[in-house]
């Protein structure tokens, strides 16, 4: 039940914010909504400065409940926010200091303010959220998502009307304090910060390797911006950014069942110790999402680009971009769980390898098609390739170590 209302909530989380976040785009144009999109680039490695510590403690968390070990649970949490807190401050205080190191035009360096104090805030909220699915209280996630969704329409629509980009920065900077609020007053679990550096550093060597595949992830789905942001300006990221949020909303559902099921898979191994446990929570989903994701993907191949010529005609030049990233878009929605198995097992390097081969040929197919086709179009297709091939490496080595382990 709590696991249904959960993904319900997503599904309306991440709906409204991608409904939000076109009108926001219709609102500041092409050139400033591609703005954005690079400075997002910073929120989404910023949320590993943790180095690790997080990535240990969602792993672990659920291994010591199969354990049954509370002392050992409690010790990680405590530590893992304490390290949460540090490494956020640092990071912040980098990046608004950046901003007086820029020769770039007001709006890049308010934006890059804006950003350092979002940075502290997402954080700590995302320990919170770790916290909470290593718990299995999706419940709880429910409520505080659904609150997030409509916090966004009601505070960062309204600011970005009247105040244009930094409304659109304060608003979400408000609706992430709130959420925290929210959240310290009502979460079931409590939480000190402690700083024991010698755990901290513990866990962040268990956790550095998995936390390293998510960065080369992030590397991976964001090499095809940090390309048009350096070779074809804030505008063609403008109209870019039209694949980047239908790809962002079309992996929703893959995202889901992915946090749903890797603490599972951690606690089923941490029960069992066996590989053929886990083979069911990476199959059966994986086939699920086979059929489901196709019927969805068709369905927005023809129906998104007319309602993109009607509400958004500004954006018209990124429609055939976005037809040609849904191709990739269906293979990487089918990997959640063989990335979950590599992790869970303590596979985390051979992970970590695949991603690091999947970034030179997302670098390699970037360069060549701005080569071959210096446009937007051209970056689509040499993302989709990468994640069509990343998508084979992971299950064929996924499919090799399950028969080579006992």
């Amino acid at each position: 039940k709590d696991i249904f209302w959960f993904t319900l909530s997503n599904i309306f989380f991440q709906g409204s914010k991608f409904l939000t976040y076109l009108y926001v785009a219709k609102l500041l144009g092409p050139k400033t909504y591609g703005l954005w999109n690079g400075l997002i680039l910073i929120l989404s490695y910023g949320m590993n400065s943790h180095l690790g510590v997080l990535n240990a403690m969602n792993r672990d968390v659920p291994y010591y409940l199969g354990a049954e070990n509370s002392e050992k649970i409690e010790e990680i949490q405590n530590i893992s926010l304490g390290a949460i807190c540090v490494s956020s401050l640092i990071l912040a205080v980098i990046v608004f200091l950046s901003s007086y190191l820029t020769d770039s035009d007001t709006e890049t360096i308010t934006g890059l303010r804006f950003i350092a104090l979002i940075l502290i805030s997402q954080q700590v909220y995302l320990f919170y959220q770790m916290l909470l699915k290593s718990h299995y209280l999706f419940g709880f996630m429910s409520i505080q998502q659904t609150l997030f969704s409509v916090l966004t329409i009601l505070v960062v629509l309204p600011l970005t009307y009247y105040f244009r980009f930094d409304g659109f920065l304060a608003g979400q900077l408000i609706v992430n304090l709130a959420i925290l609020m929210f959240i310290l007053r009502k979460i079931p679990i409590t939480a000190t910060p402690a700083f024991e550096w010698k755990t901290a550093w513990t866990l962040s060597k268990t956790g550095f390797p998995i936390m390293l595949a998510g960065v080369a992830y992030g590397i991976m789905t964001t090499v095809d911006r940090m390309a048009i942001l350096k070779y074809l300006g804030k505008e063609q990221m403008g109209y870019y950014s039209l694949s980047v949020m239908a790809a962002g909303m079309l992996l929703l559902l893959p995202m889901t069942v992915s946090q749903i099921i890797y603490p599972r898979m951690s606690r089923k191994f941490g029960e069992t110790r066996q590989i053929e446990s886990l083979k069911p929570l990476i199959y059966r989903p994986a086939i699920h999402l086979m059929w489901i994701m196709a019927i969805i993907l068709i369905g927005v191949y023809f129906i998104l680009p007319p309602l993109i010529r009607y509400f958004l005609p500004e954006y018209v030049k990124g429609i055939a971009s976005l037809k040609i990233m849904i191709v990739g878009v269906y293979f990487l929605s089918l990997v959640g769980g063989f990335a979950n198995f590599l992790n869970t097992v303590g596979l985390q390097n051979i992970y970590l390898s695949i991603q690091f081969i999947a970034i030179i040929i997302a670098a390699l197919l970037c360069g060549l098609s701005l080569k071959l086709n210096p446009g937007i179009e051209g970056i689509a297709w040499a993302t989709s390739l990468t994640y069509i091939i990343y998508a084979f490496l992971l299950i064929s080595t996924t499919l090799y170590f399950q028969k080579r382990k006992p």
